[in-house]
């Protein structure tokens, strides 16, 4: 787990887990290795459903940055599993001079915000808050879009 959590909270989450296993008929999960993490704890259905959303724009929406010549990393919250320090490290390992742009929550692990804000202080980085709006969010995705 994310160290954002407390023992007390991971021992919690825990025993909702095993509750969670044994009362569920099937079991849905974002990621493949989740489902073999449920695989090898149930013999019940896991089902892994992607987490993720088809590219299909709808008109109207106007953002407030118009650049277009970036790499985006999105993410509804922005923690150590979801891999931002890892493109940051490979960005300054590479000496990228462009332009990332990242979305998503980055006050869910005040550690991982400070080692983010960090890494990110030598590169061309610009910071944007979760965007929970779906055209929007795709506008970012498809710079073409307008």
């Amino acid at each position: 787990m994310v160290d954002k959590w407390n023992n007390l909270e991971k021992l919690y989450f825990s025993i909702n887990e095993k509750i969670f296993l044994k009362l569920s008929q099937v079991i849905t999960v974002v990621s493949m290795s989740l489902a073999e993490i449920y695989r090898s704890k149930t013999e019940k259905e896991v089902i892994y459903i992607p987490n993720g959303t088809q590219l299909e724009l709808t008109s109207g929406t106007i953002r407030d940055v118009y650049e277009k010549d970036y790499i985006l990393f999105a993410a509804g919250r922005i923690i150590p599993d979801k891999g931002c320090h890892v493109l940051l490290e490979a960005l300054k390992k590479m000496n990228y001079q462009g332009r990332l742009l990242v979305i998503g929550d980055l006050n869910q692990v005040p550690a991982y915000k400070k080692r983010i804000t960090e890494l990110a202080s030598s590169l061309n980085v610009g910071f944007i808050d979760l965007i929970k709006e779906r055209s929007l969010l795709l506008s970012y995705v498809n710079p073409d879009y307008s």
